[in-house]
């Protein structure tokens, strides 16, 4: 996948206010502590009792670990959706996190690969990881508050549900509404994610990916 201008000056200005907004913790230069702190903030306000050991042990292995598992994948959808269907799950029930703690992780650390690499910020870096390139049009959306807000008063997405006042969105689980840090169902992220492709292919043709997209018109900065 070639970087244009565009993608390119976008990854940057996330790269760049991930490191503002985290303060001393940065992504530039790549440092995996440093990216594990900043993915795991994007969860740390879900778990209210902490991190127990095994997370803190653990977990930061398992997540890079996974990523880097894509080098030997082809970049098809038919090998990365059971891929990363089965790596949230892993993590989910490994963990004992949600479905959608699991997801926002993975696909958080995701994001930073893939903004990383488009901003072409560190030449070494992208030859060690070329393997991000073609896997990048298959990178899902990181599920959020404000992801879930931006799809369903933009797009109407049916599996979400908005208040009267747009502030807050909750996802649609059979007769109930959860947060997304307490979506506990796979096939329910999997249609969201899928609604997100649709939108990106039928509706927006613009975007190279569905990060491009997210990163554009979700405004979400993970």
């Amino acid at each position: 996948m070639k970087t244009t201008n565009t993608l390119k000056a976008r990854c940057a200005q996330v790269v760049e206010s991930v490191s503002v907004a985290k303060g001393r913790v940065r992504l530039i230069p790549f440092d995996q502590n440093a990216w594990f702190q900043c993915v795991y903030s994007s969860i740390q306000r879900t778990l209210p009792q902490g991190a127990p050991q095994i997370v803190r042990d653990h977990l930061p292995h398992d997540l890079f670990d996974a990523v880097d598992a894509l080098r030997d994948q082809p970049p098809t959808a038919d090998a990365f959706e059971p891929w990363i269907a089965g790596t949230i799950q892993t993590l989910a029930t490994t963990y004992t996190l949600s479905i959608g703690q699991s997801q926002r992780l993975i696909n958080t650390l995701l994001m930073y690969y893939y903004c990383y690499y488009h901003a072409e910020r560190d030449c070494a870096w992208n030859e060690a990881h070329l393997f991000i390139s073609p896997h990048s049009p298959l990178f899902h959306v990181p599920l959020n508050h404000h992801v879930l807000i931006g799809l369903k008063v933009t797009y109407d997405c049916p599996d979400l549900h908005i208040n009267r006042e747009r502030t807050s969105a909750t996802v649609r689980v059979g007769d109930a509404l959860v947060s997304w840090s307490r979506l506990d169902d796979l096939p329910t992220y999997v249609r969201i994610q899928r609604f997100v492709h649709d939108i990106k292919d039928n509706h927006l043709q613009t975007f190279e990916t569905m990060l491009d997209f997210a990163m554009s018109e979700l405004a979400d900065t993970p």
